[in-house]
């Protein structure tokens, strides 16, 4: 039996983990999932919402420094091609019985100019 996985960060994860996760988090925002499978371009945002890039990061490490900071160059670039407003959304996982924690991070600058509280 084949077991489909993703590499995420050092670890290894089932592909209906993360892609529950994406599913739900779509749904939740009013949007969709946008399919990794045949995709030709790195700018393409993990979720298809309204006003949002979203970048998702899923697992044990998804609040960590250098994948927040992944999450953010990814979902700039993705934003630089939409127009939206760059997030990443980590969601963390510690283990069976504990709620997930998931965490919405923006760049400052980014935030400040979305809340329309302009430049100092």
């Amino acid at each position: 039996m084949k077991m489909d996985i993703r590499v995420v960060g050092d670890a290894h994860m089932k592909r209906q983990t993360w892609k529950a996760e994406e599913l739900y988090l779509g749904k939740r925002m009013g949007g969709t999932r946008n399919p990794v499978t045949g995709r030709t371009d790195d700018r393409v945002p993990d979720l298809n919402v309204p006003i949002f890039s979203p970048e998702v990061k899923l697992g044990r490490n998804a609040l960590s420094a250098a994948t927040i900071k992944r999450a953010l160059d990814q979902a700039a670039a993705s934003a630089a091609k939409d127009g939206k407003v760059p997030i990443a959304i980590c969601s963390q996982s510690s283990g069976r019985g504990i709620p997930r924690r998931r965490v919405v991070c923006m760049e400052f600058e980014v935030f400040c100019g979305w809340l329309g509280l302009g430049e100092e």
